[in-house]
């Protein structure tokens, strides 16, 4: 009976052990996992963010930085007289890093220089993330009060991004918000209360390793032929949300641009992933080209790839190249408009 309860009492000893064992590996990975993700994101625009309806999110604002809409804009929402103002739109790309360095910085300063005896302003409504669904929102929600004569879209990465994403969270959209299902309330809160939810919102860090391997497994095994099978899909939504987006400009009055923006590998793809992706932003390019206020930039880096800091972001070189390829776009529109009615664009 003695030798039974010092038996017992030592595989007590050794369960308590390897728990306490299992306990300090999983802080010790979890902790190691936080330095690396934020050693591997540090390149990536960090800013917080808040839930906001129909849009799914907005960046906070911030003080020298961002106004109250969540964007880098630093002019009043009621345009000044006499004023042609111009907003672009987009993603991360649109948004840039030092405000007087953006694609809309550089704009507005060729515009600026090539009608000095204009009143020109260009805004900058980039918003990391957002695809052209959430744009199109956000140009009804909040920047048709700007009062814009002209919105220019820089656009398609996003939306690229997060058709290869929900592959593997299937959604009725095939171009849903990145991370839509972090957006599903009640799903979360239900999850959330199960085991597995508990374990995760305590070690972030080790969920996102655990779904990064699940999608690798994922991918791997399924390949991208159901992504190739949806191109035709994906290039009609993409497709149609540009003309919905021209639409509405039309009817507040607005002239619109589309723009497909640069990839650094659009042109030379080195695996199958990305000779998926170029397949489909070629598809989508064919789908505009029956547009008459759509361009296609995906290839204008072709023979400069060094201006790239990954697939779609660029230096401050390529922000004064985009800006000078939508001036070319935009400038015999701008002629044409200010011809006809001198007297609403001219400087009091």
């Amino acid at each position: 009976m003695k030798n039974l309860t010092s038996r017992t009492k030592n595989i007590f000893k050794i369960i308590l052990q390897v728990l306490l064992i299992f306990f300090f590996t999983i802080i010790l990975l979890e902790i190691s996992l936080g330095v690396y993700f934020k050693f591997k994101d540090r390149k990536l625009i960090d800013a917080e963010t808040y839930d906001y309806p129909y849009l799914y999110f907005k960046l906070l604002e911030e003080d020298g930085y961002r106004n109250e809409d969540g964007l880098k804009i630093f002019r009043n929402k009621e345009k000044p007289d006499s004023t042609y103002r111009i907003i672009i739109t987009g993603g991360s790309v649109a948004y840039g890093l030092e405000p007087d360095n953006t694609i809309s910085a550089n704009l507005e300063t060729i515009l600026k220089d090539t009608f000095p005896d204009k009143k020109i302003e260009v805004l900058n409504a980039g918003v990391p993330a957002y695809v052209i669904e959430q744009e199109f929102i956000l140009i009804q929600l909040v920047l048709q009060y700007y009062e814009p004569d002209m919105i220019i879209s820089l656009d398609g990465y996003n939306d690229l991004i997060t058709a290869e994403i929900n592959r593997f969270y299937p959604c009725p959209d095939v171009l849903p918000p990145h991370n839509w299902k972090d957006f599903q309330s009640i799903k979360q809160k239900e999850n959330s209360r199960k085991i597995q939810g508990r374990f995760y919102g305590i070690f972030p860090n080790i969920e996102r390793l655990v779904d990064f391997f699940a999608r690798k497994f994922y991918n791997d095994k399924n390949g991208f032929n159901e992504l190739k099978n949806n191109k035709q899909n994906i290039a009609l939504t993409y497709f149609r949300r540009v003309k919905d987006i021209d639409a509405f400009c039309k009817g507040k009055n607005i002239q619109y641009f589309h723009l497909l923006q640069p990839l650094k590998f659009i042109n030379s793809p080195t695996n199958e992933r990305e000779e998926t992706l170029s397949l489909i932003y070629k598809c989508i390019n064919d789908s505009l080209l029956v547009l008459d206020y759509y361009s296609n930039l995906s290839s204008t880096f072709f023979d400069n790839k060094n201006v790239f800091t990954d697939e779609c972001h660029i230096n401050a070189i390529g922000n004064k190249i985009i800006a000078n390829l939508i001036y070319d776009k935009i400038c015999p529109t701008l002629k044409s408009d200010w011809f006809v009615d001198e007297k609403i664009l001219s400087k009091k």
